[in-house]
């Protein structure tokens, strides 16, 4: 259900490379799993919200909110896109 902290490294490195701003989603459980993508990917565009302490839903529903694009998996954030009208397109 989870891609690889490598493979989303990756993923992020090649956005951020085409000048897109990138936002590592991470609920309480998920701090570091975010904070390692966003160091795989070594590039000034790609930002961990691993950092941020607390992490309230509203935060969350914000960032997804302005979000041009959510990549994802299998998760609430999918359903959270959804709801909120945004495309997105989900790694299984």
């Amino acid at each position: 259900r989870l891609w690889s902290t490598e493979y989303c490294g990756i993923l992020a490195h090649e956005l951020a490379s085409r000048n897109v701003q990138v936002i590592v989603h991470a609920g309480p459980s998920e701090r570091l799993e975010a904070n390692e993508i966003a160091s795989a990917a070594d590039h000034p565009l790609v930002q961990s919200m691993g950092h941020i302490d607390p992490l309230p839903i509203s935060l969350s529903r914000g960032v997804i909110r302005s979000a041009a694009l959510v990549i994802t998996t299998d998760s609430g954030v999918r359903h959270m896109a959804a709801a909120l009208g945004r495309k997105s397109v989900v790694l299984y």
